[in-house]
């Protein structure tokens, strides 16, 4: 699991830090969690680091339950992940990255933090639905899942989860045990293809694909006409082979 930074964006931050406000929710089994530990880590791409701050989530008194905030976080515009979140309460703990959505913007979206300390880390159900044209759900269409190299621009299927997976009678899909990372899904069906690229960074995510585009037609593997492979399929062999079995044994008379 590794957010690695293209080089083009690494080479731009010759600019001064910036600051940011990262807001959240902590639960356990869907339910807010009141007193829970939070911290800020630094995160270097591949692992957490030291601790920015720290605080705790809401009691439901004075703030919201379960709620907690960072404000005035220097972070560097050009990595969108700068930072994650590790909350734990009564033995459990679980993390998940901040994602800086628009990182050079004057004003840089930063997206909520959720983050369930019963559920496991590092890892997401990636869930969605297959339409078509129309918006209808597509039963039965094929779901593959590749991980993207945003440095080198390409991508690989994952091997590491069920893939690929059949839709639903809805129309729906569920990719369980994703690791946090750059992703393409693919829907197929009828030879019909939608994609759509996602970031996972958190322990729940979706992502809906329409079939909008024909799928790419493979191309055709040369095969040997009738009648042989290789230089005895060539048109007009056998009879060429005959011929000169015939001169031959015609020579052999004529020694004779």
């Amino acid at each position: 699991m590794a957010f690695i930074v293209p080089l083009q964006a690494s080479q731009a931050t010759a600019q001064m830090p910036k600051t940011v406000t990262i807001s959240g929710v902590v639960y356990n089994y869907g339910t807010t969690v009141g007193d829970a530990n939070v911290y800020l880590l630094d995160w270097d791409g591949s692992r957490p680091g030291a601790t920015v701050s720290s605080g705790k989530t809401g009691d439901g008194e004075k703030s919201a339950k379960g709620t907690f905030k960072f404000t005035g976080v220097l972070y560097d515009p050009a990595k969108p992940f700068n930072f994650c979140i590790k909350a734990e309460k009564d033995g459990k703990t679980a993390y998940v990255l901040v994602y800086i959505i628009d990182p050079y913007s004057q004003d840089p979206i930063v997206a909520p933090v959720k983050i369930d300390i019963s559920q496991e880390s590092w890892k997401c159900d990636l869930t969605g639905t297959v339409q078509n044209n129309n918006l209808y759900p597509e039963q039965s269409a094929q779901v593959t899942l590749y991980e993207r190299d945003i440095v080198n621009d390409t991508k690989t299927k994952v091997n590491y989860v069920y893939n690929p997976i059949q839709t639903g009678g809805d129309g729906g899909y569920v990719l369980t045990g994703v690791p946090y990372g750059y992703y393409t899904v693919e829907a197929e069906k009828n030879g019909m293809i939608g994609t759509g690229d996602i970031v996972i960074y958190k322990q729940d995510a979706n992502i809906n694909i329409i079939l909008s585009e024909k799928a790419p037609t493979p191309t055709p593997t040369p095969t040997a006409p009738a009648g042989g492979s290789g230089v005895t399929g060539l048109p007009g062999f056998e009879l060429v082979a005959a011929l000169l079995a015939f001169l031959g044994a015609a020579y052999t008379v004529r020694k004779m």
